[in-house]
């Protein structure tokens, strides 16, 4: 949550080994960008309050539901979750945060077979003391409590099989 406040209020720097389009510019400075640009007509307090009920979308999208709150004064509904955003140009997803018992839901309701499986953490083999007892106490923990593990997990994945024999 706090990568995606940063991504979305704050801004981020572009370290080596970034994406190409990786966004540095804060999100609501960018959504507030297109807006005017699609809209100059607006006041400064719509632009702000469209860019902020526009977190989430992607910029055709943003500029549809400009032309929607022109034609009739409505605002689009922000996405559920607090601080989820993503880049206004591509689409990305700036850390989305996903309950894995509902996606699990919507795949087996879908006829997947699925299985999720903890990721562990890899500074277990670093050369820091402190780093590697962490990463060893973690990820045996993360073993030992098989699904409950997930709490501990740096990520997850999806593993997820349609049709044949399971």
């Amino acid at each position: 949550m706090e990568f995606q406040g940063k991504a979305e209020y704050g801004g981020r720097e572009k370290t080596q080994g970034c994406r190409e389009d990786y966004l540095t510019k804060a999100y609501i400075i960018v959504r507030q960008e297109i807006i005017s640009k699609h809209a100059p007509s607006l006041s400064d307090a719509e632009v702000r309050l469209l860019a902020k009920a526009t977190r989430g979308l992607i910029e055709p999208d943003i500029k549809e539901a400009v032309d929607e709150y022109l034609r009739s004064s409505s605002i689009p509904q922000e996405p559920n979750h607090p601080t989820n955003t993503t880049n206004p140009y591509t689409g990305n997803w700036a850390e989305r945060l996903h309950d894995v018992n509902y996606l699990k839901e919507i795949l087996s309701n879908e006829g997947f077979k699925v299985d999720i499986l903890a990721g562990y953490y890899a500074n277990s083999k670093t050369n820091h003391p402190l780093k590697r007892f962490m990463g060893i106490v973690l990820n045996s923990l993360i073993r030992m409590l098989k699904d409950k593990g997930l709490f501990f997990a740096p990520f997850y994945t999806i593993y997820a099989r349609k049709g044949g024999p399971y």
